[in-house]
């Protein structure tokens, strides 16, 4: 909390120009791009006085900070993340504004913000920047974007807020965040060659289902899991469901974060993301990323239902309390905590068609490559680390392992929580929802 509002409170004070910090984010980046040719395993090192550390243990491609009070050109940062490919810097992101970390604004106040950026920028760049043509999202979403060349770097402003839409269930215009990326200036695409830029598409890249298949691994243990699945760490807010995406279009090849998703699917930092509200945005952007979203099991209101009768059913013989009907009818995920989790893993797995089921979708997905998208409880079942809270939760299910009967999984927490597991008989327990997303040219 105190972060935060220290955020605002440099953001929204004072009128002149916020001076570059002498040990600001901005001193990565120097003169003549050294830093882009500076190999990954010594970069944490090189810039230790800005805390970056690894996002996860067992991957050296995504390096992140959150260290309080750290700028660019004097602009406040939230997060920054670095990305490398061949153990060599790709691209620098830093977070200026989003409202999973920093709370909504108002709207005139992030038009000032999105003005300091503009000033700030101009002075550190020692030139204006380009304007680009705006990308349309939705009928209510719009991506802006201004564009800064300085020396062997350019830096790219990206900005938006969601107007209002009875549709998207947004009262009223919405700040949704601001981020700089910073990338080595490429002059063949120099957007000062323009008047008014134009954003290039999504960046995607076919992945043939040979590629796939070979990425994973077959291990002595029994385990059959997926490598090469990126780390995103979604942090304090409840973003799960959209850094689950984040970390789906990655693995895919194709450049969409977590902020961006968020929006789309009206995710609120607290509540996060309703599977349906998932599905939703994802066929809104499914022609841009070229990406096929598949439901392959909801735990819909009839399935609920059916689940209720089974497990009052069993309690009443087995003399104990069962959920009452007012419960019911209000938060359907409260249910779960009034359940007695012995009985209702035995009510569950009586339905062995359906578990069998749910273990035949997980074995061909992972065989073919392509990690699943998993909603769930979590708070009900044991888990290793344990699990603190209760509630919804997505995760992604990227392996297997008949010996065990267990299902191998990930979550969006950071590292540590790159490879673990639950017994598949728990983790049908806890399942309410199944979901695939996959490239459109992917034929399996």
């Amino acid at each position: 909390m105190k972060r935060i509002i220290w955020f605002l409170a440099l953001w929204l004070t004072g009128s002149g120009l916020l001076l570059a910090d002498p040990s600001g984010l901005e001193t990565i980046f120097d003169p003549a791009g050294d830093v882009w040719k500076l190999g990954a395993d010594n970069f944490p090192t090189q810039y230790s006085e800005f805390g970056f550390h690894w996002v996860a243990a067992n991957s050296h491609d995504t390096a992140t900070t959150t260290r309080p009070k750290l700028t660019f050109a004097g602009l406040p940062v939230l997060e920054t993340i670095a990305r490398f490919e061949q153990k060599t810097l790709k691209e620098l992101t830093a977070s200026l504004y989003n409202r999973g970390d920093a709370g909504d604004i108002e709207e005139s106040d992030f038009q000032k913000l999105i003005e300091r950026m503009d000033t700030n920028l101009t002075a550190w760049a020692g030139s204006k920047g380009v304007l680009f043509k705006g990308q349309e999202r939705t009928t209510a979403i719009t991506l802006q974007r201004k564009s800064w060349i300085k020396g062997p770097h350019r830096i790219d402003l990206v900005w938006s807020f969601s107007e209002k839409s009875r549709h998207q269930g947004v009262a009223e215009p919405r700040p949704e965040f601001a981020r700089l990326v910073v990338t080595a200036f490429d002059p063949a695409h120099d957007p000062r060659n323009y008047v008014i830029a134009s954003a290039a598409p999504i960046k995607t890249k076919y992945i043939s289902p040979t590629e796939l298949r070979a990425r994973v691994k077959h291990e002595p243990n029994g385990d059959v899991v997926i490598t090469g699945v990126p780390m995103v760490d979604q942090g304090q807010k409840g973003y799960c469901a959209a850094a689950v995406a984040e970390r789906l279009l990655r693995y895919y090849g194709r450049t969409l974060d977590q902020h961006e998703i968020a929006q789309l699917a009206n995710t609120t930092a607290g509540a996060g993301t309703k599977p349906e509200q998932m599905v939703a945005a994802f066929r809104r952007i499914s022609t841009e990323t070229r990406m096929d979203v598949g439901v392959l099991h909801e735990f819909n209101a009839r399935e609920f239902e059916q689940l209720l009768s089974d497990y009052n059913r069993a309690a009443k013989k087995a003399h104990k309390s069962e959920v009452s009907l007012m419960l019911q009818r209000g938060d359907a995920l409260m249910v779960y905590r009034e359940m007695d989790l012995t009985l209702l893993k035995e009510v569950r797995l009586k339905r062995d068609a359906q578990l069998a089921d749910f273990k035949a979708t997980i074995n061909k997905s992972v065989a073919n490559g392509v990690p699943l998208s998993w909603g769930c409880v979590v708070g009900i079942a044991k888990e290793k680390p344990e699990v603190k809270g209760f509630g919804g939760h997505f995760r992604l299910i990227i392996g297997y392992n008949d010996r065990t009967q267990e299902i191998l999984y990930t979550d969006t927490w950071g590292a540590g929580h790159e490879l673990k597991r639950l017994s598949l008989a728990d983790a049908w327990m806890i399942t309410i929802g199944l979901y695939s997303l996959q490239p459109s040219d992917l034929h399996l």
